[in-house]
């Protein structure tokens, strides 16, 4: 039997998902736990984590004590509330008969499309959550969906989908806010928290994946040193 039949790697193509204060102290926990004698690229990979971990770590530590990393939680459970209530208007029409009901094979069409894998993807990393939420968003504007949707889950629904996930959008950083029409053109800003929390939670990803490759090609020190992201999602 082989030594690796007990270790999924699909466990490791994600970040968990934590609050900034989490994910500094899973970068750092990682870094302590890094082997000894480290391929080029894995060392690469080590460098980056150390210097993304670094980056997030100051600029957590230079917020004001009321900044609002935890408005970040409202604003994330909200949108996963939105595409619930989303989810929850089609399934009953999905459930009658398509014989006398024409729009129930409409719903059951949406459900495999917008939700092929149920809720999942909302609870995802939120850099994660926000590229699936987004593909979603983007076919139903490309396939002109929303007047169907609007139609079987009744404007509010489909209102609130689109309010919080431009709220969403904003949390993550992933537009900017619009300057004011005559302000001076200000000077390069410094990278944002929700930038540096992303690169962290991407420097992770990537450590965890050249761990992965080391630990199935032999090296004696990698599956320890994913035990810090193994303990993270057990609530260790």
């Amino acid at each position: 039997m082989s030594k690796f039949d007990d270790f999924d790697p699909s466990s490791y193509m994600s970040t968990p998902r934590l609050d900034v204060p989490g994910l500094i102290a899973l970068g750092q926990r990682l870094l302590s736990a890094a082997p000894d004698a480290l391929p080029a690229t894995a060392e690469r990979s080590r460098q980056v984590l150390t210097s993304a971990t670094h980056a997030l770590m100051q600029a957590w530590e230079a917020q004001p004590q009321d900044e609002p990393n935890h408005k970040m939680r409202p604003i994330d459970m909200a949108a996963d509330t939105s595409w619930a209530c989303l989810k929850g208007r089609l399934e009953p029409y999905a459930w009658l008969d398509s014989s006398r009901f024409p729009d129930a094979q409409l719903a059951r069409d949406l459900l495999t499309r917008l939700f092929p894998s149920g809720l999942s993807f909302t609870q995802l990393e939120y850099a994660a959550q926000w590229t699936e939420a987004t593909r979603r968003i983007n076919l139903i504007a490309d396939d002109n969906l929303l007047p169907v949707l609007r139609r079987l889950c009744g404007d509010l629904f489909v209102d609130e989908l689109l309010h919080w996930h431009a709220e969403y959008t904003r949390m993550i950083g992933a537009i900017a806010e619009p300057e004011p029409e005559g302000s001076p053109s200000p000077s390069p800003a410094p990278p944002s928290l929700s930038q540096l929390r992303r690169q962290l939670s991407q420097a992770i990803l990537a450590w965890q994946v050249q761990l992965v490759a080391m630990h199935l090609t032999g090296h004696p020190g990698a599956r320890a040193a994913l035990y810090p992201t193994d303990a993270c999602r057990s609530g260790r």
